[in-house]
């Protein structure tokens, strides 16, 4: 069982120190050094190799080459453990032969990093005894880690029996095996328990029951959090729809309006004589298919136009003109049929009118109604 091989040396943990008073050394003098569990703890947590690296040598050399360094530190009960890395061919000799057993430690009191306790070298002590008393010789393999563990061997060569805690790799006869594998299977069940109870202890302490209730409001803030931002995207995408649709009722009001004044300023260009009844009829469907620049650019040409005086009335008194005569029939009809609608006179009736009055100016007895209408829009949109 108390031997060591390059398994032990590069999977296991060696005990380095443990809690009590010890007579050590501090600045070179001998002293009483006191190491708490709380010390421990601090120097497993604070350890890192890239803070500083804690060297392995023998005897406390604190010169020449390092043999090793430390990779790893953990508390086991009252002991602090290291795994090592980088273990010189010289060390894991001494260390597999016997030579080197016992180890001390270097720490700064407090480092001046971490401001605790911290591990700054290891040293494996031959004919020296340890100052920290208790710690076992041999590494342990178990992954809890444990002094009173049993030390698990890695298996030998296919020819030689696998080693164990049990038998040690001897060649036992049948009935010593029977005897023994009885035995074996009692303390198995009591390691078995052993190792059971420290994790039942470990999960079910209070330091992780806090961990886990502290998790569970965690995740219920979470949750909560979640809910939260769902129900604001709701709200915004709610408003943003509330949003657009006001957008939308603004921009089609708008669009009335500007329609609405547009229809009345061609109804103003018509009162005006500057169209006539039948192009302002065009001019506000036409307008009705377009958008604001389309309209904006009929106002335009339409407020270049100018009054020709000849929607004003259907004769044409104003300018001394004695009428022919000649469209009398066809003036007589209209107004029967003007009469027939109610007396009410559309802007085709005027357009006609304004036709018979030109037709009977003297001179143009020989104009006809087609040319009459086209004389007019021309001197219209003049």
């Amino acid at each position: 069982m108390d031997e060591i091989t390059d398994y032990h040396i590069d999977q296991g943990w060696f005990d380095i120190t443990r809690v009590g008073e010890w007579e050590g050394s501090k600045g070179g003098k001998p002293s009483i050094i006191k190491i708490t569990q709380q010390d421990l703890k601090d120097m497993a947590a604070d350890y890192s190799p890239k803070l500083q690296e804690a060297p392995i040598d023998t005897d406390h050399w604190g010169f020449g080459p390092a043999l090793g360094w430390v990779s790893e530190l953990r508390v086991a009960g009252d002991k602090l453990q290291a795994k090592l890395t980088k273990v010189s061919d010289q060390l894991r000799e001494w260390l597999k032969s016997g030579a080197y057993r016992s180890r001390s430690v270097a720490m700064d009191m407090p480092h001046i990093s971490t401001g605790r306790v911290y591990l700054t070298a290891l040293s494996f002590l031959g004919a020296a005894p340890p100052a920290a008393k208790g710690l076992d010789p041999v590494p342990h393999l178990f992954h809890g880690g444990a002094s009173n563990s049993f030390v698990w061997i890695e298996p030998a060569g296919e020819e030689q029996p696998p080693l164990s805690p049990f038998n040690n790799g001897e060649k036992e006869s049948s009935e010593k095996k029977e005897e023994t594998t009885m035995d074996e299977a009692t303390i198995t069940k009591s390691v078995t328990a052993s190792v059971t109870d420290t994790l039942k202890s470990f999960f079910g302490s209070a330091e992780k029951t806090e961990l886990s209730e502290k998790l569970k409001q965690a995740e219920a803030r979470l949750s909560e959090s979640e809910s939260k931002t769902a129900e604001l995207n709701t709200s915004l995408e709610a408003e943003k729809k509330r949003a657009n649709e006001a957008e939308a009722k603004l921009a089609e009001t708008q669009k009335a309006a500007e329609l609405s004044e547009f229809k009345e300023k061609i109804e103003q260009a018509k009162k005006e004589s500057r169209l006539t009844p039948a192009e302002g009829s065009g001019y506000t469907k036409l307008g009705e298919r377009l958008d604001t620049e389309g309209r904006k650019a009929i106002l335009e040409e339409v407020a270049e136009r100018k009054d020709n005086g000849l929607l004003g009335e259907h004769s044409a008194p104003g300018q001394n003109i004695q009428l022919t005569g000649r469209m009398a029939s066809e003036r007589a009809a209209l107004k029967r049929v003007i009469k027939m609608r109610g007396g009410e006179e559309t802007e085709d009736d005027k357009h006609t009118a304004a036709c018979y009055d030109l037709m009977e100016v003297p001179g143009n007895e020989k104009l006809s109604f087609s040319e009459a209408s086209v004389r007019i829009r021309a001197q219209v949109a003049a």
